[in-house]
């Protein structure tokens, strides 16, 4: 598997989005329990997001500005 790809499959922890992405970990839990964010996994007690999932949520709420 090609390493972009397997990137791309990559599953993150909490912290781990955290690090990457700056989406804080009580961001997180709280979107989550509103049922918005990014979309995870959960297992038992165990949350993990696809890397591209979290991008993918970022670059749908990104807002674009006007020149003057």
């Amino acid at each position: 598997m090609p390493d972009n790809l397997a990137r791309k499959k990559e599953v993150l922890r909490e912290k781990e989005v955290w690090a990457e992405f700056g989406l804080g970990v009580a961001w997180l839990r709280k979107q989550r329990r509103l049922g918005k964010g990014p979309t995870y996994i959960k297992v038992g007690r165990m949350v993990r997001y696809f890397r591209e999932d979290v991008l993918a949520y970022l670059i749908d709420h990104m807002v674009s500005t006007t020149q003057r």
